[in-house]
């Protein structure tokens, strides 16, 4: 697959085509499935952002300061960038509107180069299990390494009886293997482990979240209720 597919691609998931090129990929994916995969991986990978990052906004006293640091650079004959300038405005009368527009679009600018940063910054996951319960509804996705580490993605506030706690499982696919124990999540949110030294992941591997007691399985084998299960499918 091509370099400028996967550029493509993100750029759909992200939001920085217009409405025409939007409905032109749309259109594309209806006949091409690699375009139509393209955008499956490129949703899985900004998938992190979507679910952990909420809204930023900026008080007053953050704006404040933000348009005084621009100030103290800039002197009565220096030219100014427009950024600057539209900051140096809004503090100065421009309608309270525009004032909260601009905040908006400045944090929604910081966000997006932050978590565009971050996710291409840290290493790719060689396989992605999404975790579903007995109805077939997603509950977690597992991102795994080759480094006998897996980040777990809760999708759902999972409700555990006090004194019982979850317990990340897999399976390698290795003749006679038994589950085994990945750690344990004591609070629901994004979550990275580091399980004992297993053979690489693999396609079709299983993985699994399950209630147990406190302090996780007395026999080292999932015990109690499976909350969500599913098999490795090779990371795009």
């Amino acid at each position: 697959m091509s370099a400028s597919l996967h550029e493509l691609a993100d750029e759909y998931v992200i939001g920085l085509l217009d409405e025409a090129e939007s409905r032109d990929v749309e259109r594309r994916m209806r006949d091409e499935p690699e375009l139509e995969a393209a955008v499956l991986a490129a949703r899985e990978r900004f998938l992190e952002i979507d679910l952990t990052e909420k809204p930023a906004g900026l008080s007053d006293s953050a704006w404040t300061q933000i348009v005084d640091r621009l100030g103290e650079s800039a002197g009565d004959d220096t030219v100014v960038p427009i950024g600057q300038a539209r900051a140096k405005r809004a503090a100065s009368g421009v309608p309270a509107y525009w004032k909260h527009v601009a905040q908006a679009g400045m944090a929604a600018c910081l966000l997006l180069v932050v978590g565009l940063g971050w996710i291409a910054s840290r290493p790719a996951p060689q396989f992605v299990a999404v975790l579903l319960d007995s109805g077939g509804e997603p509950q977690a996705v597992i991102e795994a390494y080759a480094d006998d580490h897996v980040v777990v993605l809760p999708l759902e506030n999972f409700a555990v009886p006090e004194g019982r706690t979850l317990q990340v499982w897999t399976k390698p696919n290795t003749p006679d293997a038994q589950p085994v124990s990945l750690g344990l999540m004591e609070q629901i949110r994004r979550l990275s482990l580091t399980g004992p030294d297993l053979p690489p992941p693999s396609q079709g591997q299983l993985y699994e979240i399950t209630i147990e007691q406190e302090g996780g399985s007395p026999t080292g084998l999932p015990t109690g209720p499976i909350v969500g299960k599913g098999f490795a499918k090779t990371a795009i």
